[in-house]
């Protein structure tokens, strides 16, 4: 909003920005909060000091310290905020009540380090057949390990009974694999059992704080009988 009174002390705009373009949720990270009012109207351009400005932010996601500040001789007023445990985009949000006058920026927030794998795939399956292997990952506070500042690889490994002939089927039946981690922190894939049974066992290497981590899924002759 840009204001036409025309006269010198009167403000009719304010910035507001973050000197981080990221925090991590983990209840310690902050960052500077700057804002800074002037007056735009021409002949009488420049900052106003002495303008008490509120600042607010979803309290899910941290919080302001001071949430009202008054800006000094070069129309500027600093104020902190400290993250909690949440990820995600808060609007920090500067308001000159006296003349309705307000602007806002964005604070990402990235997850903690990777702390938490959650496995989803079948106990058994037939000798020779693909099964599903799905994994999510979170934060210890339980915010998914997404992909907003960068991407996230795991590697993981199969191996089972002899001719220990499983695989990954989206590395060409390979023993080992990459995957990335989608926009939830999730990745999917599918296992191909050994031809003999007994446990396949799939070990997915340390990521972030999680040390390796081993699952298995029991290669079963429960099909149709084939020969005697």
């Amino acid at each position: 909003f840009v204001g036409t009174v025309g006269a010198v002390g009167i403000p009719d705009t304010v910035t507001v920005s973050t000197d981080k373009t990221w925090v991590t949720a983990n209840n310690v990270d902050q960052s500077t909060i700057t804002i800074i009012v002037m007056n735009t109207t021409p002949g009488y351009t420049g900052a106003v000091p002495g303008v008490t400005v509120n600042l607010a932010v979803d309290p899910l996601y941290g919080m302001l310290s001071p949430a009202t500040v008054t800006t000094n001789l070069s129309g500027m007023a600093l104020s902190t905020f400290k993250v909690k445990t949440k990820s995600g985009a808060p609007q920090i949000t500067a308001t000159i009540n006296a003349i309705a006058v307000s602007n806002s920026t964005i604070q990402n927030i990235d997850h903690d380090s990777p702390y938490y794998p959650y496995f989803s795939h079948p106990l058994s399956g037939t000798v020779a057949s693909e099964v599903p292997f799905n994994i999510s990952i979170t934060d210890r506070w339980g915010n998914q390990i997404d992909n907003r500042r960068g991407s996230h690889t795991l590697t993981l490994q199969v191996h089972g009974p002899a001719p220990d002939d499983c695989g990954f089927a989206e590395a060409g039946y390979s023993h080992s694999v990459s995957r990335l981690l989608d926009a939830n922190g999730n990745t999917s894939l599918k296992v191909r059992l050994t031809t003999k049974i007994g446990p396949n066992n799939i070990l997915m290497t340390a990521f972030g704080s999680i040390p390796d981590k081993l699952e298995w899924i029991n290669a079963d002759t429960n099909s149709i009988p084939f020969s005697m």
